[in-house]
């Protein structure tokens, strides 16, 4: 009896889960225009509630998983509403981090999934899920969403059938191929056809169909042509045959496009997204056949029914034309007009509506697809351009970008191209820019000021300064609202080309200037004023004005550095503590000027480091400068390496200071300056050499030294006193002639 009951426990404790069969609970995330999605998958979750914890929310379930496995629960998802996820250890918890005003709802899609919606704005009264997180609070039953469950996965999902653990043969989720177009829910078949049992095999079904499927497509398609009907091989064996799971795809990975001319892939954008479809975005098949004012007045009489209901459709059809005709503020105001729920499905046309006004999208509709080879790529490039990004992530299709463009309206492309050609000039695609330029000078009748400013634009930065300076003087002369940016033209073509500005545009940018102030523009045209204030030949007010243009300093000094008067430049150059970089010749000119005035230091100042001095002039220059303070150690530093007769004075110049006339004579000697190496070899007192030189007056004084007196043993005292009297006399003359000579050899 104590043996049957010891062996009916033991197939208890087999068939029975422990808490160390306990399964670990997956999280995934996907991104939505209005929400962000988490989806929590177990094998069981039981009952689970969803609450309100400080500034996020807390999740628990009553078969309290092992864990949460979030190694792919951002993979899908930026962090712009949910900051973070992670598992209370003591309650067990899953906690989440809220960075919106948004709002958080739950639902379950079906047994073991629940989906996790965190919504845009606040959360509707009496949410139940706003209650307070009390992780005591015994879990009494799901909680009901207060939004329709929207279905997780666009195809039913095939399960194994149920499995007891005594088979031996795990459990997985069916394989789904959806999941790889994006429809469904994360599936990982682990069981391989040659190990699976009967009851499992039916799992590779799914994938078989697939394929049948996509055989006989590419059959009709005339991709695939069916060969002899012959016994097939036996599947051979590789390490790939025992992979946990098959992918197969045709197009719907990203960055993969397959498709034939009759029946082309899928656009997408660089990160595998699908682009926005031409019948979204293709603003000039908007364009309504009448008169536009006849049109606009048609369409605003049908848009409320008796019970001022709006027609859905006949409200995107208003909206959609005054889009069309540029007018984005008043399709913003129509489509007011759209319940709240079909108004949250159109944020491609919201945008729209901004962007033909030069505004930015707030819904980042077209975020990404630059890249696409549709009308979306021109909406996506003017998205980057009205909010003032530098630069795209993904490679632009600018081919698209100006088919696009050059379907648009006459009056978009005017209003439009300025935008655009700046983008596109900025990121150096001068191509692109001239492209848009030329569809815009096609359209007959006058172009008006703002696209003559825009091709000005172009030759300026093309280097036709002369040719932007002319279409600039064109339109200062009637300038009406773009009088700014005219005058901002004209003086960076003046800076560009020959530096010489009209008298009065001083005055008409100090005048603008005043008006700007505190705008987005006014940097620009401090700039402008300053430029023109140097080239006018003002400097005094150029640089009291450039605090308020920091992107003129590199331009002013150059033209400070040659024109300024002294007085001018040594009081701001001695000012300055940082000088500016990016132009060493500028650098190098105020320098030169500082040291001819004696400021050695600050001339060293405005080199730079001398370890980091590249240009001969430069180093030249500071081991000028170097010698003016007496720092022969560094004269010699910037001078390795360089050669020339410009150099080695220099060199010779530190050997004297360093108290070696020997070395420097000898590089006097090289260079072939003899008249130097003597003086530096008269500095050594060095008079042998000197002696054998034929140097007037130096050479018989060096001569004088070396002889050495005659022996006067044999000589008479009257013979003595002869000589050393003849000598005297010709030490005399000596002495006479190296004076006479001295400041001739040495001057």
């Amino acid at each position: 009896m104590m043996r049957a009951i010891r062996s009916a426990a033991a197939i208890l404790a087999i068939l029975l889960p422990s808490h160390s069969q306990a399964e670990i609970a997956r999280i995934r995330g996907g991104e939505h225009d209005e929400f962000t999605r988490i989806v929590i998958e177990a094998a069981s979750l039981g009952q689970w509630k969803l609450g309100k914890e400080g500034r996020g929310y807390a999740f628990r379930t009553e078969d309290l998983p092992d864990g949460y496995d979030l190694s792919k629960a951002f993979d899908k998802i930026p962090k712009s509403r949910i900051r973070s996820l992670w598992q209370d250890k003591e309650t067990g918890a899953l906690r989440m981090d809220i960075g919106c005003t948004c709002h958080a709802i739950a639902f379950e899609v079906r047994p073991g999934i629940v989906a996790i919606d965190v919504r845009n704005g606040p959360a509707p009264s009496g949410s139940e899920f706003e209650r307070p997180f009390e992780p005591d609070d015994p879990v009494k039953g799901s909680q009901p969403s207060q939004y329709p469950a929207v279905p997780i996965i666009a195809a039913p999902v095939i399960r194994p059938p149920k499995v007891s653990p005594a088979a031996g043969v795990e459990q997985k989720p069916s394989y789904n191929w959806l999941e790889i177009a994006g429809f469904g829910l994360p599936s990982e078949p682990s069981v391989s056809d040659e190990d699976a049992s009967d009851e499992v095999r039916f799992l590779l079904n799914p994938l078989r169909d697939s394929l049948l499927r996509q055989i006989s497509l590419g059959i009709v398609e005339g991709v695939v042509v069916p060969g002899a009907l012959a016994e097939l091989p036996a599947a051979a064996k590789s390490p790939l045959a025992e992979a946990p799971g098959v992918r197969i795809a045709n197009g719907e990975m990203p960055g993969i496009r397959a498709g034939t001319d009759r029946s082309p892939g899928p656009n997408l954008t660089a990160d595998g997204k699908p682009c926005l479809p031409d019948h979204m975005t293709d603003i000039g098949a908007w364009l309504p056949d009448q008169a536009p004012l006849t049109a606009l007045s048609n369409l605003r009489t049908n848009l409320l029914t008796e019970f001022d209901q709006p027609v859905v459709e006949k409200v995107l059809e208003a909206a959609r034309v005054n889009i069309a005709l540029g007018f984005g503020a008043e399709a913003r105001q129509i489509l007011t007009l759209l319940p709240v729920e079909e108004a949250a499905q159109r944020p491609a046309l919201y945008d729209l509506s901004y962007l033909v006004d030069l505004e930015p999208g707030p819904r980042g509709a077209f975020s990404g697809m630059e890249s696409c080879d549709s009308y979306a790529a021109l909406w996506a490039i003017l998205a980057l351009a009205t909010a003032g990004s530098e630069r795209s992530a993904t490679a632009p299709d600018t081919a698209a970008v100006t088919r696009s463009f050059s379907a648009l309206s006459q009056d978009l492309r005017r209003h439009l191209a300025p935008v655009l050609v700046s983008y596109f000039m900025a990121q150096g695609d001068e191509t692109t820019a001239r492209r848009l330029r030329d569809a815009v000078l096609r359209v007959p009748g006058p172009t008006g000021q703002q696209v003559q400013l825009m091709d000005a634009g172009i030759e300026l930065a093309t280097g036709n300064a002369y040719a932007a300076a002319d279409i600039a003087e064109e339109v200062l002369a009637d300038p009406g609202v773009s009088a700014a940016e005219a005058a901002i033209l004209r003086a960076e073509s003046a800076f560009g080309a020959d530096r010489l500005v009209p008298p009065d545009l001083a005055a008409q940018l100090s005048a603008l200037t005043a008006e700007l102030r505190g705008t987005d523009g006014y940097s620009r045209i401090r700039r402008a004023e300053v430029l023109t204030l140097a080239m006018s030949g003002d400097f005094r007010a150029a640089f009291d004005h450039l605090p308020e243009a920091p992107d003129a300093v590199g331009d002013l000094w150059e033209l400070a550095s040659v024109a300024a008067p002294d007085e001018i430049l040594l009081t701001e150059a001695l000012k300055v503590s940082v000088p500016p970089r990016g132009k060493p010749k500028v650098n190098r000119e105020v320098a030169q000027r500082l040291l001819r005035f004696g400021f050695a230091q600050e001339a060293l100042h405005w080199l730079g480091p001398a370890d980091g001095l590249e240009a001969e002039a430069d180093r030249m220059l500071a081991a000028e400068a170097a010698l003016a303070i007496r720092d022969a150690r560094l004269a010699v530093r910037v001078l390795a390496g360089l050669a020339g007769t410009k150099a080695d004075d220099l060199r010779a110049r530190a050997a004297i200071q360093l108290g070696n006339a020997n070395a420097a004579a000898a590089i006097f000697l090289a260079s072939g300056d003899t008249r130097r190496a003597l003086r530096a070899e008269f500095w050594a007192g060095d008079w042998s050499y000197i002696a054998d030189q034929d140097a007037a007056g130096l050479s018989p004084a060096a001569a004088m030294v070396l002889s050495s007196s005659a022996d006067g043993a044999s000589e008479g005292m009257l013979a003595r006193g002869t000589r050393l009297a003849g000598e005297s006399e010709t030490a005399r003359d000596a002495i006479v002639e190296l004076m006479q000579a001295v400041p001739g050899q040495f001057p």
